[in-house]
């Protein structure tokens, strides 16, 4: 063999090689990283677990008249669940019927279709959450740094602590684009979210640890996720992660397991509580925290086509999803939601239902707070 073949032989198989490992990391990146196998899960056990209450928030609302200037996320788009094709928008502009503008949401807001960085409206929201028993909003967040949701949470955590008010804060990463991000921009996401909000005032800690909410966990594998929180930890962040997913593989990487919205266990059919009860099981066993959802209804068909919908039932679904959370000995209740109101979750007051499920939140507040054990 010639000189020349041989160097193309080793050429090729090191371009072969180099492509494995790529893959390879890009599946598993801890094989390429074993400065980071020393790296350890916080013990929570010997730390207080505070009963709270929590919502999650959604900081991406804007109107013409507040500070936003414009419509945001009101003007919610209308898709074919079918194809994924956007078919059309609504237009806060026009009005449906006298003072009812067209919006992207199953219900009308008491207040009407509002601005997340107005003051007035910060404060009503706090006043009324607060009242409720809520101690923490979870405002989701999906980036990217600097744009307008980051620019509404940051808004709300700014006058909460200017205010000094007692409601704190906590992050949920919205991944339901993960499956088009490269685990990097996910890494770099969370640590500008550690970075920019962990050291807060009002950003929830359990002793040291700042809490934040993975949403659709799945998207990643638990070796991937692993990575993540290992290298945030590598480079000194003391935070905490709860996964949105009830499976055991999940449990050994994260701090906690927790759900979004129990939608698919309703539809189901399921037993919920059993559900809940199990998952608790699963995070204690790797000693984690476990946060059960109460849900009030679903109703996503005024932006999806033909969309899903869960009667209400005049407030029983909500106070069943609750006992489920309460019996199966959540360490937190968490409310899906606020305010997404696209989706029909809200429990913040609106034209249809009133102060009806803030009513439904305290009273159910207080007995999750108040149990034994």
């Amino acid at each position: 063999m010639t000189k020349r073949k041989l160097l193309i032989v080793i050429l090729s198989i090191l371009i072969t090689f180099s492509i494995v490992v790529l893959m390879v990391g890009q599946k598993d990146p801890l094989i390429l990283h074993p400065e980071l196998w020393s790296v350890k899960r916080p013990s929570l056990k010997a730390l207080e677990i505070p009963r709270l209450v929590m919502a999650f928030y959604h900081a991406w609302y804007g109107n013409t008249t507040g500070p936003s200037k414009k419509w945001f996320h009101w003007n919610h788009p209308i898709w074919d669940t079918a194809t994924g094709e956007t078919v059309g928008y609504h237009d806060p502009e026009k009005f449906i019927t006298p003072n009812v503008r067209d919006i992207g949401a199953a219900h009308y807001p008491l207040t009407g279709p509002y601005d997340c960085s107005d003051p007035e409206l910060i404060r009503y929201q706090l006043d009324l959450a607060e009242e409720a028993g809520i101690d923490v909003f979870i405002i989701d967040w999906f980036g990217p740094p600097n744009g307008p949701v980051d620019n509404y949470t940051r808004v709300l955590i700014d006058y909460v602590e200017k205010h000094g008010r007692s409601t704190r804060f906590s992050i949920l990463y919205d991944g339901y684009h993960y499956a088009k991000y490269p685990l990097s921009d996910s890494l770099s996401e969370l640590r500008y979210l550690l970075k920019t909000y962990g050291g807060r005032p009002s950003f929830l800690k359990v002793g040291d640890y700042s809490v934040v909410f993975i949403y659709a966990s799945r998207f990643y594998t638990p070796r991937q996720w692993d990575y993540v929180i290992r290298t945030l930890r590598y480079e000194g962040f003391q935070a905490i992660f709860l996964a949105d997913v009830f499976e055991e593989e999940y449990a050994k990487v994260f701090d906690g397991l927790y759900t979004y919205s129990p939608l698919d266990t309703i539809l189901r059919g399921g037993n919920l509580t059993e559900v809940y009860a199990n998952a608790k099981i699963m995070a204690s066993k790797y000693g984690g925290i476990f946060a059960g959802t109460a849900l009030p209804g679903y109703d996503d068909t005024k932006i999806r086509k033909p969309g899903i919908f869960l009667d209400r039932e005049d407030g029983r679904i909500y106070s069943k999803t609750w006992q489920a959370v309460i019996d199966s000995g959540s360490n937190w209740a968490l409310i899906c939601s606020w305010n997404e109101w696209h989706e029909g979750t809200e429990i913040e007051p609106s034209v249809e239902y009133g102060t009806q499920y803030l009513k439904l939140t305290k009273h159910f507040s207080e007995k999750f707070k108040t149990r034994d054990g």
